[in-house]
């Protein structure tokens, strides 16, 4: 629909039920895996009472649910796909699991996509219904994620360089850039991000061999998602012993968004430390948007739709944003082009259009049920 956008729990959670039909109504959600498990991890949040937190998990589940176009696959498995020389796209869009090519009985060829697992899971929480293995992963994420000893880590990447001190994000960059383009430093960081990874052994030794005997001299080139996520972890590294991010222990775990900036426009967030680290992991064809300016927008072109649909003065509907509106400019920058409404009200299509379309349409769906019929059955999410 719109420019693929991510928003972190708290730019989420900021949105009111209007705010994210208006979302849906402009933007392409791009959902990763991090952010379900953060909603799940609110099943064991401290100082919840289990009722109250099965509610508040319940709705967060329903509303994200209005929203999800995709959701991305995890970054460990397209990581070890790119190491292993399975290429991985970069373009800001959403890289998706379980599609396949199907042809309609009039030839034309598609594509079919099957409920993803996760959207299965958020549909299960929407009604209250939690397993106990859901259970039991929401507490084990909330520990971990509690548990994380940033200060230590710290300490202990201190007095592993020698360093001058760094004291903004873009000289973080600087430095981490120059390591990036080190041939020297080439293999240190792959065995460092299979290291992070913890991949079994055969995939470590795929990697190297493949690495050694493929003439390659340059971690991007050899897999530029894996290193975008190697990247991540060395200025997240760096950034933390120079004290440009704090230690909070969550930090680590909002990190994860980052590994996903690639495959969207805009990233959202209402976190310090997002906003921070942004600058220096997104892209110049890319747009950091405080959570606060979004919702703004959103409300502000909300309001007018619901004021011109009560005076009856125009199709609320079609009401488009403002010239200097947040999603205007995004649209203009991302897309290059305003979203096209028809003019002068509704549109009548023609009666034999109409048969056609409906014909078209109706060839796609009779082999979408063909693939699924194909199809084995989707394992559950989270898996065993």
């Amino acid at each position: 629909m719109g420019p693929n956008i991510i928003l972190d729990k708290s730019a989420f959670q900021c949105l009111s039920e209007s705010d994210t039909h208006e979302l849906s109504r402009y933007f392409s959600v791009v959902v990763p895996p991090v952010l379900i498990l953060e909603i799940l991890a609110d099943l064991k949040k401290d100082g919840a009472v289990v009722a109250e937190a099965r509610v508040a998990v319940q709705r967060l589940a329903w509303k994200l649910q209005q929203l999800v176009d995709v959701v991305n696959v995890d970054f460990r498995e397209l990581c070890i796909r790119d190491l292993l020389g399975g290429s991985i796209p970069v373009d800001r869009g959403a890289v998706v699991a379980g599609g396949r090519r199907v042809t309609a009985a009039n030839g034309s060829v598609g594509a079919f996509l099957d409920t993803q697992p996760e959207n299965a899971a958020l549909f299960r929480w929407s009604c209250g219904m939690f397993d106990e293995a859901e259970e039991l992963l929401g507490a084990q994420w909330r520990k971990a994620s509690e548990a994380l000893d940033l200060d230590g880590f710290k300490r202990h990447l201190r007095d592993q360089v020698d360093w001058v001190p760094l004291h903004s994000m873009t000289k973080v960059a600087n430095v981490v850039d120059e390591l990036m383009r080190s041939e020297k430093a080439q293999l240190t960081l792959i065995r460092g991000l299979l290291s992070e990874l913890r991949t079994i052994p055969e995939v470590e030794e795929w990697t190297l061999h493949r690495w050694r005997n493929g003439g390659f001299h340059i971690f991007e080139d050899f897999a530029r998602y894996a290193q975008h996520c190697s990247r991540v972890n060395a200025l997240f590294q760096l950034a933390l012993v120079h004290h440009v991010v704090g230690t909070r222990s969550t930090n680590r775990i909002d990190l994860e968004y980052m590994y996903y900036a690639p495959f969207a426009h805009v990233f959202c967030s209402g976190d310090k430390f997002h906003r921070t680290i942004a600058e220096a992991v997104l892209c110049a064809d890319q747009s950091f948007v405080w959570h606060d300016d979004l919702r703004t927008a959103l409300r502000e072109v909300a309001d007018a739709r619901r004021e011109a649909q009560a005076s009856g003065s125009g199709n609320g509907f079609q009401l488009a944003p403002q010239e200097n509106s947040l999603i205007r400019t995004l649209w203009m920058k991302h897309l290059g082009h305003w979203m096209n409404w028809p003019v002068g009200g509704e549109t009548t299509i023609p009666e034999k259009k109409q048969q056609e379309m409906l014909a078209r349409v109706q060839a796609i769906v009779d082999a979408a049920h063909r693939a699924r019929g194909d199809l084995p059955p989707r394992p559950k999410w989270p898996c065993p």
